[in-house]
């Protein structure tokens, strides 16, 4: 697919978005890509170094004519988070999802 010179790679870190991604799937994103509804995307939130990958839902305009929108994981055991309740920077939108055969023990 078509790639920005800024797209780069993470490691999934968490099973927040399982079933879908699995902790240690590998993800590119793209921050040049404008994410579309039902877009996944890795973020940054309330100030917080660490970043999150959610999926992208738009909620509509904000009475500042700002669209706002809620970052929501696949796994239901984890919160949304909702951009006009907490200040959210998207990094990246997901372009592809590389995922790895587990390593198998083989029998002796």
């Amino acid at each position: 697919s078509d790639l920005s010179s800024r797209a780069y790679a993470l490691e999934v870190s968490d099973n927040s978005m399982q079933p879908v991604f699995q902790e240690g799937d590998w993800i590119i994103l793209d921050p040049m890509a404008l994410p579309e509804p039902g877009d996944f995307v890795a973020a940054k939130y309330g100030g917080k170094e660490e970043l999150i990958f959610r999926k992208y839902r738009p909620r509509g305009l904000d009475n500042s004519g700002n669209m706002t929108f809620e970052l929501v994981p696949l796994n239901e055991d984890f919160p949304p988070l909702r951009s006009n309740i907490i200040p959210i920077d998207i990094i990246g939108t997901l372009i592809e999802h590389r995922v790895f055969t587990r390593k198998h023990r083989i029998a002796s």
